[in-house]
């Protein structure tokens, strides 16, 4: 019995051996399925750019101070950032006491990983595996050592040309955002592991990725710092994570897609409001009650490099959704003209940084060329947004046919203003409304003071004639009006009303004007002495659109505005309408001071 017993462990302990030995080949299968699904994973994610738009845009694309990743490395022209990075990797390895043993624990590291790196990129890398790991480690301890100099300036030394040449952080930083110029993220987070770390340091890598681009990237800096968080496949990658929108995509009702929008202009003279959005998500875009609310995004010389290679990486992604290729085909859609800019530019949606005018209003344009977009993230938003310019166009026209047969006043207003009036000006002065000694001179007018010297300023010095047409332009705010001249009219303007209907109380009060019975003096005077028609224009929105609005349309021989005397600072907040017409009018404009009068 005690044999036998004894025995049983033994033969227990050897089937414990056996089963050992035969699970070698597990290992072997887990092994290569993990490997078959890095390689899936990360498939091409680090692609090439078409050929064409790299022939035509070079810059946009091609690095031009510092090459990162097999596709641009070796280029001559990139020589000179070469040592640079070997200079940066030996200072971020030689902070632990056996340089040798922190190189070897990071070649090993990287061997780990080289055939998931190798199939990230879209070309075949036909080098050695030495080679291969070798610009891995350097590419990578170079961005790392960069980063971390950029948040601890004490770990800077006093010659470092990337902190002391104007403008080469500025153009790193943009390289380093280009598709062609990336490293696999893991690379770099798997050497963040093993690389000695400065005690200065207490962030994690993707905070100081998030410190080292933050403010090229546009939208809320706290979303971004949250979304550097997240799984990525490269810089990039992580760059198009923080743009996501956060609303819920608006669904279509139409099976035929809508990927445009009439440009901003039009749709304003269809009723659209435009609105910065009070979120700060760049992708964020919504409309709600005739109010196209859009995020907004300021202009700087690397925006157009950024959205090329956003645009060029989702052409590449497995992502159906293009969502940076829908908002650029959106906002070209809505900048036409200069005259959209201009209206973007008063809402505060587009601001330039370092770009000119010329620069943004052309930046959607360009980055769209040779875009294929299937299928717009928008098109929900467009068919809403174009619904509502039809709808609203019909309403308004309804509305007026129901005013007009019921309303006297209407009518006549119509009739005596707007059509023989405007009618005159046509047949005898054509659409620039110039003609032999008769023009049509308008002034800026909110019943204030200051507007009230500019009118008596322009009675007492414009050589008016017999004939002549005086336009007293008024601007009320923008607002939501539910009843009254202001629901019929804020689209388009009121029509010209006649002064001496002006005059009588009930009219202004229509439209929500509370006049000044001593400017209504000064220009019912002026028109019986002179001989000159007088009338009055209503306007509801933004004075500086507005005045230009007029001119344009009334359309005005001149203009003269007003000028409130804001200090340097009040006219940087608020903003100088006098300013604004003077530089954006199509006509000449004169600008009476506050402490002018008119003698």
């Amino acid at each position: 019995m005690e044999n036998n017993n004894s025995s049983s462990p033994r033969q227990l302990r050897t089937s414990d051996h056996i089963s050992i030995d035969i699970a070698q080949p597990d290992e072997d299968l887990v092994s290569s399925i993990r490997t078959k699904m890095e390689i899936i994973s990360c498939s091409h994610s680090i692609c090439r750019v078409k050929e064409s738009l790299r022939e035509k845009h070079a810059k946009a694309y091609i690095p031009g101070i510092v090459s990162v990743g097999p596709y641009h490395h070796g280029n001559p022209d990139l020589k000179a950032m070469e040592d640079q990075k070997w200079r940066y990797m030996h200072a971020l390895l030689n902070r632990k006491p056996n340089l040798e043993a922190c190189l070897n624990e990071c070649v090993i590291a990287l061997k780990e990983v080289e055939h998931r790196a190798r199939s990230c990129y879209e070309d075949e890398i036909s080098v050695t595996s030495n080679d291969f790991l070798q610009m891995m480690l350097v590419d990578g301890c170079f961005i790392i050592e960069l980063f971390l100099k950029y948040s601890i300036k004490s770990l800077r030394r006093r010659n470092d040309p990337v902190f002391t040449t104007p403008g080469m952080l500025f153009n790193l930083r943009g390289n380093l955002i280009l598709l062609e110029n990336q490293i696999p993220l893991f690379i770099l987070q798997r050497l963040f592991q093993v690389v000695p770390i400065p005690k200065q340091c207490n962030f994690s890598f993707a905070e100081l990725a998030f410190r080292f681009f933050k403010n090229m990237i546009p939208g809320d800096q706290k979303i971004h710092r949250e979304r550097f968080n997240q799984e990525g496949n490269h810089l990039l990658d992580l760059i198009l994570h923080c743009l996501l929108p956060t609303y819920p995509r608006v669904n279509k009702k139409q099976p035929t897609p809508q990927k445009h929008l009439l440009c901003a202009k039009e749709l304003q003279s269809a009723g659209v409001k435009f609105k910065k959005a009070s979120v700060h998500n760049l992708l964020d875009i919504n409309f709600s009650n005739g109010i196209l609310e859009i995020p907004p995004l300021q202009v700087h010389q690397n925006t157009e490099n950024l959205f090329r290679n956003l645009i060029a990486l989702e052409t590449c992604s497995s992502d159906s959704v293009q969502h940076i290729t829908s908002y650029a085909v959106l906002m070209k859609s809505l900048i036409s003209t200069d005259k959209d800019l201009k209206l973007l530019q008063q809402r505060d949606i587009l601001t330039n940084y370092d770009a000119n005018d010329k620069e943004v209003a052309q930046l959607f344009e360009k980055i769209c060329e040779e875009v294929n977009l299937n299928e717009s993230y928008y098109d929900g938003l467009c068919e809403q947004v174009n619904g509502y310019k039809r709808t609203n166009w019909h309403a308004w026209s309804m509305k007026l046919k129901r005013r007009y047969h019921r309303d006297p006043m209407l009518r006549l207003v119509l009739c005596k203003s707007s059509e023989k009036l405007r009618g005159e000006i046509v047949e005898k002065g054509g659409e620039t409304g110039e003609m032999a000694g008769q023009r049509i001179v308008g002034v800026a007018v909110d019943f204030s003071p200051c507007s009230r010297k500019a009118l008596k300023w322009a009675v007492d010095n414009v050589n008016f004639r017999e004939g002549d047409h005086l336009v007293l332009v008024t601007v009320r705010p923008e607002g939501h009006y539910e009843k009254g001249e202001m629901q019929l009219w804020e689209v388009t303007g009121s029509p010209l009303i006649p002064l001496c209907e002006f005059c009588d109380p009930p009219v202004p009060k229509k439209y929500g004007v509370k006049t000044d019975p001593e400017t209504l003096d000064i220009a019912t005077t002026f028109a019986n002495q002179k001989k000159v028609t007088v009338v009055v224009k209503i306007y509801w929105g933004d004075p500086r659109e507005k005045l230009c609005e007029a001119i344009d349309n009334v359309p005005l021989s001149c203009l003269i505005v007003g000028n409130r005397g804001l200090g340097t600072i009040k006219r940087a907040i608020m903003g100088s309408v006098s300013n604004y017409v003077v530089s954006n009018g199509s006509c000449p404009v004169t600008v009476v001071k506050s402490g002018d009068h008119g003698n």
